[in-house]
């Protein structure tokens, strides 16, 4: 039996045609610790400034991080941001992030593309926009 890949606007939204593809789904994560989720990524989630969202680690693939809405007062609390984006900030979290996913590449700030899965929106660790820190 044959299988196919399905590609389509939901799978391969990069593939849109037209004059605006709607806005992206992207995390954009700074080496500070500042992170700023898309508008588009905050619907698709369901969050709001005032929500918490949470980050999960595969534990098998450990290069695989996952954002979703949190109940938890433990959660990371969003804040509303300019552009309708969502913002908060975890120096920690940042530094995980850069040490499983980015090889500890020193960087000024990196957007992931983020797909959806079952377990909340996934961030694209193989082909992440990286702004490199310039030493003078």
């Amino acid at each position: 039996m044959i299988q196919f890949n399905c590609y389509n606007n939901e799978t391969h939204p990069h593939l849109m045609v037209g004059k605006k593809a709607y806005a992206k789904r992207t995390l954009l994560m700074t080496s500070n610790g500042c992170f700023f989720i898309s508008a588009r990524a905050a619907t698709e989630l369901g969050v709001v400034a005032g929500d918490r969202i949470a980050f999960l680690q595969d534990q098998t693939f450990t290069t695989d991080w996952y954002i979703t809405k949190y109940d938890s007062l433990s959660g990371f609390l969003l804040e509303k941001c300019n552009k309708n984006r969502l913002t908060f900030r975890s120096n920690t979290l940042a530094k995980a992030i850069s040490e499983a996913s980015l090889k500890n590449v020193d960087f000024r700030c990196v957007s992931f593309s983020l797909y959806i899965t079952e377990h909340g929106l996934c961030l694209d660790v193989k082909n992440p926009k990286v702004t490199l820190t310039t030493r003078k």
